[in-house]
């Protein structure tokens, strides 16, 4: 069965694109990083939409970061925006998460003006 890489959702054979976020289905979803032995650093939080969330959690994973995403009361999600958002990474891939959350951040705000 295909599956979202994004919201995990699964789809019937045939289907090539997610409804809800409009990425292309994967064969088979990545295990979530076990982030139990080592310690990790908060590199973004906020009140955030969850398409913002979503961009910033696949630039992470595309640059090899690994990264888990938490709401206020520390529940692994990615869904709704009432509550603020933590991007969590494993502290030696913080400096480098941080660079790349500032730079996509820095060209969204151009791209609104």
């Amino acid at each position: 069965m295909p599956f979202c890489p994004k919201c995990n959702a699964e789809y019937f054979e045939g289907v090539r694109m997610c409804a809800d976020c409009g990425v292309e289905l994967v064969r088979d979803l990545l295990p979530k990083p076990d982030f139990s032995q080592e310690k990790t650093t908060v590199v973004f939080e906020a009140f955030a939409q969850d398409y913002l969330i979503g961009m910033i959690k696949g630039l992470l994973e595309t640059n090899g970061i690994k990264c888990l995403v938490f709401d206020e009361i520390g529940t692994d999600c990615l869904g709704g925006f009432q509550t603020p958002k933590r991007i969590s990474v494993l502290e030696k891939d913080a400096p480098r998460a941080k660079e790349i959350i500032d730079v996509y951040l820095q060209e969204v705000e151009v791209e609104k003006k």
